[in-house]
């Protein structure tokens, strides 16, 4: 079978860069996007591979390998990627592989996808924005709908931008493609396929939702695939290592525990929801993974205490922490009801104070690598006393539980590092919504799309923060805060006063 990348598109919205680099040429950790793709395809048997180019074609043929055979597109300026496809028709005959060349995938992907006996869609089931190109299906999982804006109700997943079509299908699709052509449909995406086309193709939906892909279209999505290329070639570097996720069951926790889980270490997870818990350990068991979940009750000091103990006893001893449990209030620390001010504060600031205290505990004067990550908020960082706004003020708190451990635990050869996103699209950034909508008399919607359309102010989805702080973890010094938001690293500065944190602390011990 040969495999045909698409390649020809100008990038226009990677400018810069794009004016002198093509898109799919653009480095990835020192290696162009392209060849990740180029390296996947022969490492899994294909070597008949065809690139077709467009934008900056002397770059690319004077780049790709010399076994590759590369068309030009000299329409690349006015047409869409089915006039692409469509110079490459005469190596479509047999069947053939589509991918496009700006997105990277885990070489698991491109093997599974090769080695399956049917035509297929590579969709990932666990995304499903409405903006993307989704993919609907039946009970069979055989495709029925690949499109734009599909209603959130029929979709299946997100397509990861890879087709796979035996001689039959190949043929009936490329029927269609020659049609649109003789009709000058130049500028036709050749990824959107007509519901009356499927009727007439074997086409299944085919799950990748476990392995890690990012599609590039702009500068913060390259910054993201940087992330992800880092963390495949650093993928099962952390086997026989333990990390401790608390918060595990949420939009950035359960991203966290899924990468990790992808780089080899064996995942103990924390959370109120121990359905959700449940849920996701199986799901992380197919990575090869050991996973535990345990219950902590961080409001009680001694809960937390005997909880820890267990773990120490039970896997031997854990490398890595993550602190990622937390809680919003809109309130003001003035006018914050009780319910509330003891929610935010057992979450954000004394939960990961007791949980980093019976750790650290266990680490002190024990060799091995240990690290701890507090994740904070850009919201802690950017924290105004004069507004008294009660979650900015319970995530500085966690800043400073952070900047305590480093000088406390100075001499013992432990990392600390603390992340700080932004805007993430989960449940706790809905509630900022809402609260941000009742201030301006908007619908959360309308706030919400105000964001989305932001360049300063971008709402993230969890995937993308949480390779963000993996990345911390991952690559992080002891010392270093990172704001996530704007991509870049503050140095640990030890002017700083834990008189406030520690009178909080004090006053919320709650052992029996």
């Amino acid at each position: 079978m040969k495999a045909i990348i698409l390649a020809a598109g100008i990038g226009r919205r990677l400018y810069p860069i794009t004016e002198t680099v093509p898109k799919s040429m653009i480095q990835l950790n020192g290696k162009p996007i392209i060849q990740y793709k180029i390296d996947a395809l022969k490492a899994a048997g294909i070597h008949d591979i065809v690139v077709v180019v467009g934008h900056l074609k002397e770059v690319l043929k004077a780049s790709l390998p010399k076994d590759i055979t590369i068309i030009y597109n000299d329409k690349f300026r006015t047409t869409n990627n089915m006039y692409s496809l469509w110079l490459a028709r005469e190596h479509t005959k047999d069947g053939f592989m589509l991918l496009n060349a700006d997105v990277i995938h885990d070489n698991e992907i491109i093997r599974r996808v090769v080695e399956a006996g049917y035509s297929l869609i590579a969709v990932d089931s666990s995304r499903s924005n409405i903006k993307e190109l989704n993919v609907s299906c039946d009970q069979n999982l055989t495709i029925n709908r690949v499109e734009f804006n599909l209603p959130q109700e029929v979709i299946y997943g997100e397509s990861a931008q890879i087709m796979k079509l035996d001689k039959n299908d190949a043929q009936v699709f490329m029927r269609n493609v020659n049609m649109q052509m003789g009709l000058g449909k130049l500028d036709t995406p050749v990824s959107v396929i007509p519901q009356e086309l499927l009727k007439h193709m074997d086409l299944k939906a085919f799950d990748i939702s476990q392995y890690q892909w990012r599609e590039i279209d702009d500068h913060f999505d390259l910054n993201i695939a940087s992330m992800v290329a880092r963390m495949l070639e650093k993928k099962h570097s952390l086997k026989g290592e333990v990390t401790l996720i608390t918060g595990a069951a949420g939009g950035i926790g359960s991203e966290i525990c899924n990468i990790l889980a992808d780089l080899g270490s064996d995942i103990i997870m924390a959370d109120r929801n121990q359905d959700k818990l449940i849920i996701l350990k199986e799901k992380l068991r197919r990575k090869h993974v050991k996973v535990h979940i345990i219950n902590i009750d961080i409001s009680s000091e001694l809960s937390i205490s005997q909880c820890i103990d267990q773990i120490f006893k039970k896997v031997g001893f854990l490398n890595m922490v993550v602190h990622g449990a937390g809680f919003f209030s809109p309130f003001n620390l003035d006018d914050i009801p009780a319910k509330d001010q003891s929610e935010l504060f057992i979450a954000n600031i004394f939960g990961p104070y007791m949980l980093s205290e019976k750790i650290l505990e266990h680490w002190t004067h024990k060799p091995g690598k240990k690290k701890m990550l507090y994740i904070s908020s850009i919201a802690g960082l950017e924290n105004n006393p004069q507004k008294r706004q009660a979650y900015a003020f319970s995530k500085r708190m966690n800043i400073e539980i952070f900047h305590r451990n480093i000088t406390k635990f100075a001499n013992q050869k432990i990392d600390f590092v603390c992340a700080c996103p932004g805007p993430t699209n989960t449940k706790m950034w809905k509630k900022v919504c809402k609260t941000i909508a009742e201030y301006e008399d908007i619908t959360p919607e309308e706030v919400l799309d105000k964001y989305q359309r932001s360049s300063s102010n971008r709402v993230w989805e969890p995937r993308d923060t949480a390779y963000a702080i993996v990345d911390c973890l991952i690559g992080g010094k002891n010392g270093e805060l990172f704001n996530i938001d704007n991509h870049s690293i503050i140095k640990y500065n030890p002017d700083y006063n834990t008189k406030e944190l520690m009178s909080i602390i004090n006053s919320m011990r709650f052992i029996p």
